[in-house]
């Protein structure tokens, strides 16, 4: 229940915060920003029925404790808080509007959705991997759908923990699937794609991948 609260409480504030159409110009990211804005529903009004639902989901375990459940009651509304089930639906779309920027190496709105989120659903890209049960920054590099600058973007403002994160069948690292991509463009005299993957290989060093 408090972990329920707590992700309630990361969405509150959405109408004072920053103006974030103002982040990129991005399409994928205006996308993203406006399914976040058109599925926001503050609960501050206790009679309406929408509100009524969430207060009823998310204070059920207090519900025969009146102190308590009134605590919960009063904690949704002064919250502003969204449902949970629009909550889930942008941590859903947030993944795929990440992975497509990434492919299309949209740099200014992966920025901008990076600098978003905390604010507006309260999480950062790793502990939204983790919630999602998939790796979908680590897919994008492993299927060679990254380029230097989206992977630099991930780890610099994305601030990616590099450890534990594999590609393949080896269980290769990140590392090691670079390195093994740069000496096989090397053996075909593929040029640009051995300048990709030097590129990368640099880039995971300095982020002390290993």
């Amino acid at each position: 229940m408090e972990k329920f609260l707590c992700i309630l409480l990361c969405l509150c504030g959405i109408s004072t915060a920053l103006d974030y159409s103002t982040l990129s110009k991005s399409k994928t990211y205006q996308e993203w920003l406006t399914n976040m804005q058109d599925n926001i529903m503050v609960c501050n009004n206790p009679q309406n029925k929408q509100c009524q639902e969430v207060i009823a989901e998310s204070c059920a375990s207090f519900v025969n404790n009146t102190e308590d459940y009134t605590w919960c009651k009063d904690k949704i509304i002064s919250s502003n808080t969204s449902t949970y089930d629009n909550y889930r639906l942008l941590a859903n779309d947030t993944p795929l509007a990440i992975t497509t920027m990434i492919e299309k190496e949209d740099i200014s709105g992966l920025i901008a959705i990076i600098k978003a989120m905390p604010d507006v659903i309260g999480k950062d890209i790793a502990t939204l991997e983790e919630e999602q049960g998939s790796a979908f920054v680590e897919k994008t590099l492993c299927y060679g759908n990254i380029s230097a600058q989206s992977l630099e973007v991930l780890l610099k403002y994305g601030k990616l923990d590099p450890q534990n994160r594999k590609c393949n069948e080896e269980n290769n690292s990140l590392l090691e699937f670079a390195i093994q991509k740069l000496n096989e463009s090397k053996a075909k005299g593929d040029s640009q794609t051995m300048e990709k993957y030097n590129k990368i290989v640099e880039i995971l060093k300095k982020y002390n991948f290993k």
